[in-house]
């Protein structure tokens, strides 16, 4: 298994491949930088939004023409508390939907990670860091594919909001400032699928990275 400090670099590098594939951005072009809350961005280039995350062995990237953007990616099979980390962490809404009688032990641990990495995507979407937001305001009530925020973001945006279940092992959320296509990926292996088509016709893409 990868360090963080080796997968965080291969994030990097997935991300600088993309925006080479996509873009067709000369070396010189693809600077990034960071904010001093960590978010990445393109120094010559901040009409292209972009985001990374990494977790257990994979790495994801995305980028395209958005006011803001945020991926997240976390391995389910982790051992954690599912109840106390929501007790501590989650808007009481969504620790009453994950006590739900009627859910399975495996629906509960995905609804958890659907919550979490929504959470964290919207964060970085926002610029924010963990600790400059507060997880429990940041919330969200899923029916299905539906996911509805219970909070209020920036009104003079189209805020969009995407969670996929790669394998059994990982979850990735994805949040948008825009409605965006999101076409197949270019990557080692499908990440997001053709269903993804209802976000719209902006373009977007995403990459990911990973062991077969």
């Amino acid at each position: 298994m990868p360090s963080q400090r080796l997968e965080s670099r291969l994030g990097k590098q997935l991300l600088t491949s993309a925006l080479e594939t996509f873009y067709q951005l000369e070396p010189h072009q693809l600077i990034l930088k960071r904010t001093a809350n960590g978010k990445p961005f393109l120094k010559y280039h901040p009409d292209i939004a972009c985001s990374i995350t990494h977790s257990h062995g994979r790495v994801a990237s995305v980028q395209g023409p958005v006011a803001a953007l945020g991926i997240d990616m976390e391995y389910m099979q982790r051992s954690n508390n599912v109840d106390a980390v929501a007790k501590r962490y989650f808007h009481p809404q969504e620790v009453a939907a994950l006590q739900d009688n009627t859910l399975s032990t495996a629906q509960r641990k995905l609804h958890f990670f659907c919550l979490w990495t929504l959470k964290e995507a919207t964060i970085k979407a926002l610029g924010k860091t963990v600790n400059s937001a507060t997880l429990c305001n940041i919330a969200f009530s899923l029916n299905g594919s539906q996911i509805n925020p219970l909070f209020t973001l920036p009104a003079n945006r189209r805020w969009s909001f995407l969670t996929l279940q790669l394998d059994d092992d990982y979850v990735v959320s994805l949040v948008t400032a825009q409605r965006c296509y999101l076409p197949r990926s270019l990557a080692t292996r499908q990440f997001f699928t053709e269903d993804c088509r209802r976000f719209g016709a902006r373009p977007l893409q995403a990459l990911f990275y990973g062991s077969q």
